[in-house]
């Protein structure tokens, strides 16, 4: 589990757009812990999930996706879809601790790997949303907001926003985090799940892997953890990543921990490039086994020893 929250993906992290509905009860209530609590609220909740703390069935916006169980990469023969027409969408950034126990949506028919059955949160993150063009994230498109006890950062971005969200918490890594290349029609409101690694956390990987870790937020290059979903946004076995410029290592998770000799992401959907130059980097995701198709591409900031999460979504390409 600790490898999987460094990598965020698990994240990975990382959310399911969320609907305005949740069932008879109010969205600010916390109504559960795991989908159990939901299910013990009567028939109306027989088939909700816990998501954010609120209750949900398949009928919300966004707790589920047309899934083609035959391809999972079916999208990919399709136009992309619309962006986001809406003067503002509500965004929410979900935090929770990648080194405890939690369970994704994905485990469920109909669910995605950007939902959150069961999770423990990570409140006091400061996120803000940054916009593309602003590396630094000196002028916030919206915020500086703070994760509460659920988890949650609530922020109103534009609907075509396309930037990163900067989270930063006193003893934890400094991180950006890319949920994806743009905002889809039809969401009002999205969830993004995502980890912030503590600094001790961090440190571990260098241990483990005896892999020198850049941690001079000052200098040097920094760290980019990749998750890459299909087209029912559930975690992509099979596929590698490139990066320009070139990382010192790329590793791979497997079961939750990093390989050194595995070449293609397992069913975890991840990987870790160590050591990525700092300023701005070129991603690309490919298909192994269908002739190194394109399935993702980001372009992304990369900061001194910090922490770049990037979530490649070929619904939202």
């Amino acid at each position: 589990m600790a490898w999987r929250g460094l990598a965020t993906a698990v994240a990975a992290v990382a959310g399911a757009t969320m609907g305005a509905c949740s069932l008879l009860v109010s969205s600010d209530e916390v109504q559960c812990a795991t989908s159990d609590d939901c299910v013990a609220r009567g028939p109306a909740f027989a088939k909700a999930t816990c998501i954010a703390s609120v209750c949900r069935v398949a009928g919300d916006a966004g707790t589920s996706v047309k899934a083609d169980a035959s391809d999972p990469w079916a999208c990919l023969d399709e136009p992309p879809g619309p962006s986001s027409m809406a003067a503002e969408v509500n965004v929410q950034i979900l935090l929770y601790n990648g080194f405890d126990s939690f369970t994704f949506g994905g485990t469920r028919d109909g669910g995605t790997d950007l939902t959150l059955l069961a999770y423990t949160p990570q409140p006091g993150v400061t996120v803000a949303a940054c916009g593309a063009l602003d590396p630094a994230c000196a002028s916030p498109v919206s915020g500086p907001t703070t994760s509460d006890d659920a988890g949650i950062a609530r922020l109103m971005v534009p609907g075509a926003f396309t930037g990163f969200y900067s989270l930063t918490e006193a003893s934890s890594v400094s991180s950006f985090f890319y949920p994806g290349n743009r905002l889809l029609a039809g969401e009002p409101s999205v969830t993004f799940p995502t980890s912030e690694t503590t600094e001790e956390s961090f440190s571990e990987l260098q241990a483990a892997l005896n892999i020198d870790v850049n941690q001079d937020v000052d200098a040097g290059p920094g760290t980019v953890s990749l998750t890459q979903y299909d087209c029912n946004d559930r975690h992509a076995s099979g596929v590698a990543f490139t990066v320009t410029p070139s990382p010192t290592h790329t590793l791979y998770l497997v079961n939750g921990f990093p390989s050194s000799t595995a070449t293609q992401t397992s069913a975890d959907g991840v990987g870790v490039l160590v050591n990525v130059p700092a300023g701005g980097a070129s991603i690309t995701s490919t298909l192994v086994g269908q002739n190194n198709r394109v399935v993702g591409t980001a372009n992304v900031v990369v900061r001194s020893g910090s922490l770049t999460l990037v979530y490649l979504r070929p619904r939202a390409r």
